[in-house]
């Protein structure tokens, strides 16, 4: 069963995990939780937290219980990046624009897991998400390239795990015939979108975002796919 912290902003140190349906559906890690306070700040109320290390780390949903509707609404639609792997931890804040300063709220705060897959939403044409990737500079292996353009496009140092395939069909691209090779890699480091990514964020095969653009569909169900085989010993 999954487990999440159930916060109140009047006493945040009472931050006991329980058992909760209304987030049967999340996969929490390994975090530990050393603050969680909300304040107003410009006349709203912003809610923060510290994390004493984490593991594996996604990123962090925050929910508020609506009193009227008796159930819990989610603050932020996105996922708030997290460090993915971080033992010194980090310190996390949104703004409730729906919270009133001054009145007492119950906060959930929910953890993601890290091991998705990682995709950028595409700052030029065509427009939409997909795998980070570019094109190989002159004198620069296929590995080598991988490697950087993960580096300048969501700020992860990642490492190769294994090619997974290569792919040709001259339709692929239509704007030129382009060849694409794919790699399974585990990355590093704090997920931030740069150079031509508008935005970056970690999906599972259950929450893939759309569209998705090239052959990149056909891309992630080839990987999920392999995922599900085991590897030969």
């Amino acid at each position: 069963m999954p487990s999440c912290a159930s916060l109140t902003a009047s006493n945040p140190a009472d931050s006991n995990a329980s058992n909760n349906s209304s987030c049967a559906s999340f996969f929490p890690t390994l975090v530990i939780l050393s603050g969680f306070s909300a304040y107003e700040d410009a006349g709203r109320v912003r809610v923060e937290w510290t994390t004493a290390s984490e593991t594996d780390t996604a990123g962090f949903y925050l929910f508020r219980f609506d009193e009227a509707a008796g159930k819990y609404q989610r603050i932020n639609l996105r996922l708030l990046p997290a460090l993915l792997t971080s033992p010194q931890g980090g310190i996390y804040s949104l703004t409730d624009m729906g919270a009133v300063p001054g009145r007492n709220y119950t906060y959930l705060l929910v953890e993601m897991e890290g091991k998705g897959i990682v995709l950028i939403n595409r700052k030029n044409p065509p427009y939409g998400w997909a795998i980070p990737g570019g094109f190989i500079d002159y004198g620069e292996s296929i590995e080598e390239a991988a490697a950087r353009e993960a580096k300048e496009e969501v700020s992860l140092d990642v490492d190769l795990i294994e090619q997974l395939h290569t792919y040709s069909d001259p339709s692929r691209d239509k704007r030129h015939h382009t060849i694409t090779t794919v790699y399974i890699a585990k990355g590093k480091g704090e997920l931030k979108a740069a150079d031509d990514a508008l935005e970056a964020g970690i999906f599972t095969e259950a929450n893939l975002p759309e569209p998705l653009v090239f052959d990149h569909e056909k891309i992630l169900k080839d990987y999920f796919k392999r995922k599900r085989i085991p590897s030969p010993p």
